[in-house]
């Protein structure tokens, strides 16, 4: 007895598969493995767009929720957490687009190095933001402005001054403007699209872990100390 083989139409190539999955469903049936997109060429940075797009979709917003984990829960989420983290968003990416695929190591990595990014995307707009609302001098050519530009910054993070919405006589705690402005241009600047519209949960309401990592994490830190130096 022989096995046939699927034939494909000439000079059009078979798409790999990944690894052997990890996570399936409650289903009986054995859960699809991911093909890498048609072309794909191993040895460059993984990406989602490795592979097909059913697989490309389902990690796109296993990501997106990761992020939102990242912010909403906690920002530095132990080791073993964050991979039981990425098997739960790839779940429900899974579940809402009635699919069942399984969750390789590399794409469980994929999604877990969105805590970095997230990180990053959130100081990058602090980035953009923190001359406006605190008065840094965006000319740091001269010795003067620099100087002038880290006694701001000493003032500022002292006993979380930069918290306040009047950060001279320190009044309003946990009110300074900027914060609203991260959370908009984060999680609300997409419409119907947005991160704290899809994923509700982890912004309905604005979470102590949330406010913690804005008010007293490396996210403010981080975008002043590009701007002051």
């Amino acid at each position: 007895m022989t096995t046939s083989r699927t034939k494909h139409p000439k000079g059009v190539k078979r798409a790999r598969s990944d690894n052997v999955a990890s996570y399936s469903s409650d289903s009986s049936a054995p859960p699809k493995v991911p093909q890498f997109a048609v072309g794909y060429v191993s040895g460059g940075k993984a990406k989602a767009a490795d592979y097909e797009d059913v697989v490309q979709a389902l990690l796109l917003r296993a990501m997106h929720e990761y992020e939102s984990r990242i912010v909403g829960v906690g920002p530095y989420p132990a080791s073993a957490t964050q991979g039981k983290w990425a098997k739960s968003c790839w779940k429900e990416a899974c579940c809402v687009a009635v699919e069942d695929y399984g969750l390789t190591e590399r794409m469980s990595k994929l999604i877990k190095s969105r805590g970095s990014r997230i990180r990053g995307e959130l100081v990058g707009i602090v980035r953009n933001e923190v001359a406006a609302c605190y008065g840094f001098n965006s000319d740091t050519s001269h010795a003067k402005v620099v100087r002038q530009n880290r006694k701001l910054y000493d003032t500022l993070i002292f006993d979380s001054t930069f918290t306040y919405k009047d950060t001279k006589d320190r009044v309003g705690y946990a009110q300074n403007k900027i914060f609203g402005i991260l959370i908009q241009e984060a999680w609300f600047s997409s419409g119907s699209k947005s991160k704290g519209i899809v994923f509700e949960k982890y912004f309905n309401p604005i979470s102590l872990e949330t406010r913690g990592t804005l008010y007293h994490g490396q996210v403010l830190h981080g975008g002043m100390v590009e701007r002051h130096s």
